[in-house]
């Protein structure tokens, strides 16, 4: 797993709080997806900037 160190693109912040979810499929109420997708939210502390980080194998270690 490979280490990655984060920094907000709009701020330049670099701590964030880490959320962890599911994609169900649906955009603006049609179905995309037949399955779920996890998602990692990285949310900058300073403005609120949300990185989204698609699938559970990522290959990084936000640690």
């Amino acid at each position: 797993m490979r280490r990655i160190d984060l920094s907000c693109p709009v701020c330049g912040n670099t701590h964030f709080q880490q959320e962890q979810t599911t994609y169900e499929g649906r955009f603006e109420g049609r179905a995309v997806f037949l399955t779920s997708r996890p998602i990692t939210l990285m949310i900058c502390t300073e403005c609120r900037y949300i990185l989204h980080f698609y699938g559970e194998r990522s290959g990084f270690d936000f640690g």
